[in-house]
Parts: C-alpha cells; structure tokens; sequence
C-alpha cells in the first residue's frame, strides 16, 4: 500500500484514511469517525497546491489562450503561488522558508478536498486494521510534500526576477516551467483524483533549448 521514496518532513496522504483514524487509533475504512487523527493533527490541505502548480505550468507557454503577454503571465503565476501558500504558513516555517504575507485580496473560500499534507514522524503509530496492529506509516500511501512547497515557493521568487521586456519574461516563464515539468509528472494519480488534468512527461529535448 505504501510507497518507498525519498524521506521528507511532509509528506502528502489521502484524507480519507486520517478521516477513518479515530481517538482508539482504529482504522476503519467505511466510517469517518469524529475526533479523528485528521482533527487532532489539523493537517493542511494538499490540493490548492497541487492544482496551482498544474496551472502555472499551463501558463508558462506564451500561447496560452487566457493570458495576453508573457509579462501578465508571470504576474498571474505569482498570485496563484501566493494565494497557495498563506494557506500553509507552518510548513513553510518548517522548511525554513521565506512566509508569504497575505495578500488583501487573499480568499478564504470553502473548499472541498482530497489529499492532506501531513508531517512524515506523526504516522509512525500504531493501528488497528483488520483485526490486527499495523505501522501506520507502513500502511499508508504517501507521496513527498517538501519538494512542491519549496518549488512553489522558488517559483514566486522568480517572478521577481528582473523583467524588463517580453524577453526575459519568456526566460523567466521558462524557468519556472523546466522546474515544474521535471517534478510534477511523479504526482499524476494525484492531479487526476482531484480532477485536475495530468501532467504531461518531460520531454528530454527540452533540455537542449535551455
């Protein structure tokens, strides 16, 4: 059930599985319990950031039908980032990275969710699973966390970049494109469980260009 991949500080789970995890520490898939492991641990959620990398991606190709100009693209790629992150100022604070001060316009508008950032050492507990004790974090399925906040974050750095005509917008949009498209692929299954459009898989070509 679980994954082997690189050890992060956060790691991204299915919210169902922490939903089904009450204060017994049973797991119980076909019941979401109250007081539940998701509540005690108040895990941030995953997908605003999921789905703003997907985006980003999008927008950092000049053609892109929704925006009129590399320059509006970048500004457009920084809002999404910054609207992202304040949402999650603890693990940014975690990862030692930079906070991202919210914005006036910043929403906080319900949202309804599929996956959990949740820190990788909080699952390693015991649970009762079919009639046994399981390693949690040997049960459960996770994928890294730390590599899409630090790239999200890197990413609104760049926007800030020095740009002073359509040129060096395009580098900039590059950039942030090659370091998205190199990453996000891994997460594909997770894009597609919140429906959002998967990634394509790098082309290898792209590198001769940069």
């Amino acid at each position: 059930m679980a994954r082997s991949r690189k050890r992060s500080k956060y790691v991204i789970v299915d919210s169902s599985i922490l939903c089904c995890i009450g204060p017994e520490r049973v797991l119980d898939l076909e019941e979401d319990v109250e007081g539940s492991l998701a509540d005690e641990l108040e895990c941030p959620i995953a997908d605003p950031v999921l789905e703003s990398l997907r985006r980003i991606f999008s927008l950092t190709f000049s053609e892109n039908p929704f925006i009129d100009g590399t320059e509006k693209a970048v500004t457009e790629i920084r809002r999404l980032c910054v609207e992202a992150l304040v949402e999650i100022p603890q693990i940014l604070e975690d990862l030692k990275l930079a906070p991202i001060p919210r914005p006036l316009s910043a929403r906080r508008n319900a949202h309804v969710f599929r996956y959990f950032f949740v820190k990788d050492d909080e699952l390693k507990m015991q649970v009762q699973y079919e009639g046994r004790k399981r390693s949690l974090h040997r049960l459960i399925e996770k994928w890294p966390g730390d590599e899409l906040v630090k790239m999200l974050r890197d990413v609104v750095s760049e926007t800030f970049s020095e740009i002073y005509d359509e040129q060096q917008a395009e580098d900039t949009l590059r950039r942030i494109r090659s370091k998205i498209w190199r990453c996000l692929p891994a997460y594909n299954d997770l894009l597609i469980d919140i429906e959002v459009e998967p990634m394509p898989i790098y082309d290898e070509s792209y590198d001769s260009l940069e």
